[in-house]
């Protein structure tokens, strides 16, 4: 059995480090990582991961302020 966990914060200082032991286990865990900061993003970015897209921050990119 996979379990499926979202991750908050997937590119932040404690999110690293969770992300970071959890991917080391495929065949357990199905990581969804969600991160809004461009640092978070960059930060997965560094470890070959992205963030799972988002229908909310697709509406914040094309919205004109």
């Amino acid at each position: 059995m996979v379990i499926q966990i979202a991750l908050m914060g997937a590119g932040g200082k404690m999110g690293c480090r969770l992300t970071d032991n959890l991917i080391k286990h495929p065949h357990k865990y199905k990581m969804h990582f969600v991160e809004i900061s461009e640092a978070g993003i960059e930060n997965l970015a560094q470890r070959g991961l992205q963030p799972t897209p988002s229908p909310r921050r697709s509406r914040m990119r094309t919205s004109s302020f």
